[in-house]
């Protein structure tokens, strides 16, 4: 007889372990162990690892996989388990690694190849390709493609969070603090009679009252400098969105503004210096000139297309000098500017913070990270198995990502620096698998997976740039580079200041409702409030901020995942090194963040979440 030592460790969150019965199975190169009992009830609770020995008449050879399956304890209710990782010491003293991450569920035998990466060209083993054929014709069913909405990258073919498959669902832990978060702020709105009032509102000071306990150091900050033109500027490069500004070197021809309109505010230089001089900036919103618009209350909104222009002052601050809130210049679309009356520069500042709201959430967060991110996985699933060098590499920072955005269809939209640091993370660990241009140009399972999210994801636009096959090494470590860092890095810059820089509504309103004003003269206050969503709509928008940028319990910072899909020791040290070098990065941070009244964080390692969760 021959003795295998089988160590099986139980994931530690509520109601992962179980008191069924589970059984094993190992598969060697020169045959299979009996079907054997691993434990007796409730010796596989949550969190705990067992070591359990197994016997076989000979030797099986070569580990290569595991099956395992379980059977109901006495007659109570099925009670799914979920495995983490199985550990197999064998008669010659090696330790295989069989990464599972999976749930075990009533008959069903779920079959856990070895933890070596391996691409297709280097499987060997006839029952291994067997096993990889089979994983992607099972997951080619269950995550199928389908077009949403026409022109938008293409999504998972289910229609509620009930249908995904096990694995990509949220934790029972994730649920309950979602829905606890959901509640408590939804009834802190019902309390004050709130959520459903659609009523304007009466003046500034009411909105300062409609989150009692959701509050935020930013979003306070907030609500004291949001008039100030250097806080405006400010947040065009540090808040919530960050992608709309360009240096300007030429004045947009639909643009109105003129040079000597905006003398008074270049410190003595001249437009044309400046222009020059790389110290003018634009954001240009007529993306939004086509947006239809929406009736809300029975109220109709107004959505505006603004150029904003800007200058970088003497003191490095970043100030709005001129103003154009519609893209067609003419007699009723004026220029404002800083010298007008104040609630009139205050007014076309709102509107332009509502088209950036728009821009923001519509285009760089939900297209750009949120449904980008969606083809990402699903292309993985489909057409990379869980041998593959780079699933494994991906699969950690596709966490929860369909569960959000099925969720965000069914409930929302129904009717050394970071990058540089993931480059050198990237490339170290495909160079281990792909060692030539050759390697890449062979795998088939690698250039069926960027074939698919160039159909699905890009809708096979060629003035994307992004690739219909990969032909070296260094395209797909650029590509996989930004897929990291779109899942990572991107998503939490769009995504974490969302509450900070939108709580207090007149510094984001996320609908206007009084059209662009024709004429600078006789704005007041009044107009303004009479612009502002209602208080219901507000309200609403507010809390699915407050929701999205609260933290939850289960959040995994970046490269801190405790899954362990790779056993090669150089992918390990690659990893261990990545953690370090991100340390460093958060360090430096906090140092150029110390002493300033509003510090950014929202790309310190440390407040990067691992995966789109939210």
């Amino acid at each position: 007889m021959v003795a295998y030592k089988v160590t099986v460790m139980t994931g530690d969150l509520l109601l992962d372990g179980t008191r069924d019965h589970v059984f094993i199975i190992l598969y060697g190169t020169e045959g299979k162990s009996e079907r054997k009992k691993l434990n007796e009830a409730p010796e596989l609770s949550s969190g705990v690892e067992k070591q359990y020995n197994l016997e076989c008449p000979a030797s099986l050879g070569k580990v290569i996989m595991i099956g395992l399956d379980k059977e109901a304890y006495l007659f109570l209710p099925d009670d799914d388990w979920f495995c983490v990782m199985v550990k197999v010491e064998t008669p010659e003293n090696e330790t295989l690694h069989f990464p599972c991450y999976s749930w075990v569920m009533e008959r069903q035998l779920l079959l856990v190849r070895e933890g070596k990466a391996m691409t297709r060209k280097n499987d060997t083993i006839p029952a291994l390709l067997e096993h990889r054929l089979k994983e992607l014709e099972v997951r080619k069913q269950q995550y199928e493609w389908k077009e949403l909405v026409e022109g938008l990258p293409h999504c998972l073919a289910l229609d509620n969070t009930e249908a995904l498959p096990a694995e990509v669902r949220y934790s029972l832990d994730k649920r309950m603090d979602f829905l606890l978060t959901a509640k408590t702020t939804i009834a802190e709105l019902k309390i004050k009679f709130l959520a459903n009032s659609k009523k304007p509102w009466g003046k500034l000071e009411d909105i300062a009252q409609v989150f009692w306990f959701n509050k935020t150091k930013t979003s306070d900050y907030v609500r004291q400098h949001w008039k100030e033109n250097e806080f405006f500027g400010y947040q065009l490069l540090n808040g919530a969105n960050p992608m709309m500004i360009q240096q300007c070197q030429r004045l947009p021809q639909k643009f109105a503004v003129t040079a000597d309109m905006v003398q008074p505010f270049l410190e003595g230089s001249m437009l044309p210096v400046e222009l020059q001089n790389g110290n003018i900036f634009l954001c240009d919103y007529s993306r939004l000139a086509e947006v239809p618009t929406n009736v809300i209350n029975l109220r109709p909104q107004y959505i505006p297309a603004p150029f904003c222009l800007l200058f970088k002052n003497k003191e490095d601050k970043l100030v709005p000098i001129a103003i154009q809130l519609q893209q067609e210049p003419g007699k009723n679309n004026p220029v404002f500017l800083p010298s007008d009356k104040e609630e009139a520069w205050l007014l076309a500042k709102t509107h332009v913070r509502a088209a950036d709201f728009i821009e923001h959430q519509f285009n760089f967060h939900l297209l750009r990270t949120h449904l980008l991110a969606e083809a990402f996985v699903i292309a993985t699933l489909r057409h990379l198995p869980s041998a593959h060098p780079i699933y494994k590499l991906l699969i950690p920072h596709m966490r929860y990502t369909l569960q959000i955005n099925t969720l965000g269809r069914e409930k929302l939209i129904s009717e050394k620096g970071p990058i540089n640091m993931v480059y050198v993370y990237a490339l170290g660990i495909v160079d281990v698998f792909y060692p030539t241009d050759l390697e890449v140009v062979s795998d088939e399972e690698l250039q069926s997976w960027i074939s698919d999210i160039y159909k699905h994801g890009f809708l096979e636009l060629n003035s994307t740039e992004i690739p219909k096959a990969f032909t070296s090494v260094k395209e797909v470590v650029k590509f996989i580079t930004m897929v990291i860092f779109t899942m990572t890095a991107q998503h939490s810059a769009l995504s974490s200041g969302q509450f900070d820089f939108g709580g207090w509504l007149p510094n984001s309103p996320n609908s206007l409702q009084a059209g662009v004003p024709q004429s600078k003269e006789q704005i007041t206050e009044a107009d303004l409030l009479l612009s502002l969503p209602d208080i219901n709509t507000y309200v609403w928008g507010m809390a699915a901020a407050w929701i999205a940028s609260k933290r939850s319990g289960d959040f995994v910072l970046l490269s801190q995942h405790r899954e362990q899909y790779f056993s090669e020791p150089e992918v390990l040290s690659l990893t261990e090194k990545l953690k370090e070098e991100l340390k460093e990065i958060s360090k430096k941070i906090k140092e150029r963040n110390e002493g300033k009244d509003l510090p950014y964080t929202y790309l310190d390692p440390e407040d990067i979440e691992n995966s789109i969760t939210i």
